[in-house]
């Protein structure tokens, strides 16, 4: 009889997660506004040619399959996958459909565990949020962060996130985890999940719907300012050149 099945099923062909540390970073976009975190996390995978390492339990997911997105893909995708780097100590979990209404507590505890039992040292959540909500306090920065119920800016300091803390705070007076984060999907259950090992906070973002590369390279380049990640240019994953908003109309057609 066969056991439980993991949350994380590494790949054979991956690099593992071996030595991880405190200086190491998971990357985790949450599906929220304008999709602009999986975008920046597409842009940050073929940039930095992060390898597939392996891929989450889809359980919790719509249902979701597709092809290879260039060379840093191998075989189809799937809605939960983690790529990473260990020599450069960088990962990135990437999600590409929502977790469906009755899996959310189940999948945050779930991610949550998969976080601790890996040693994953540090935890950036990429969150985008609806521009129209913008308050006239958060006129001064399209950039905020916001910190994990059990992190503090004590803790966070001394760690590859520490710089995040120069951006503002989005919920000014308020306890980050217990703000309201205007189309930001599951970012409030994942900051509100209690733990102070590993430090986790949020890199949240004003965007509007619509054509959002611009707002993900905006946000990629704001990811590694924050990191300290020198990057030369940045490297668009093949699909944007023709798939990203479906195939182009034939202009025949209308004469």
């Amino acid at each position: 009889m066969q056991g439980p099945r993991p949350f994380l099923r590494l790949s054979n062909q991956g690099p593992g997660l071996p030595n991880l540390g405190p200086s190491s970073v998971l990357i985790l976009p949450v599906i929220s506004a304008g999709n602009v975190s999986q975008l920046s996390a597409d842009l940050l995978i073929h940039t930095l040619e992060l390898q597939r390492v392996g891929v989450c339990d889809p359980t919790y997911h719509v249902p979701v399959l597709g092809g290879p997105d260039g060379p840093v893909d191998a075989g189809v995708t799937v809605p939960m996958e983690l790529f990473g780097s260990p020599k450069d100590n960088i990962y990135v979990l990437q999600q590409r459909s929502p977790v469906l209404k009755d899996y959310k507590e189940e999948f945050v505890q779930k991610l949550m565990d998969m976080i601790q039992s890996s040693a994953f040292g540090n935890v950036l959540y990429l969150v985008g949020s609806d521009l129209s909500t913008r308050t006239d306090a958060q006129m001064s920065s399209v950039y905020y962060h916001a910190l994990s119920k059990d992190t503090t800016k004590g803790n966070i300091s001394a760690t590859p996130l520490g710089s995040i803390v120069d951006l503002p705070a989005f919920a000014g007076g308020v306890d980050s985890q217990d703000a309201v984060i205007p189309g930001a999907g599951l970012a409030r259950r994942l900051l509100s999940a209690p733990g102070s090992n590993p430090p986790r906070a949020a890199l949240v973002q004003f965007v509007a719907e619509g054509d959002n590369i611009p707002d993900a390279h905006a946000m990629a380049a704001m990811v590694a300012k924050v990191l300290k990640i020198e990057i030369q240019g940045w490297k668009q994953p093949p699909s944007w050149n023709f798939g990203m908003y479906g195939t182009p109309h034939d202009h025949e057609l209308f004469g």
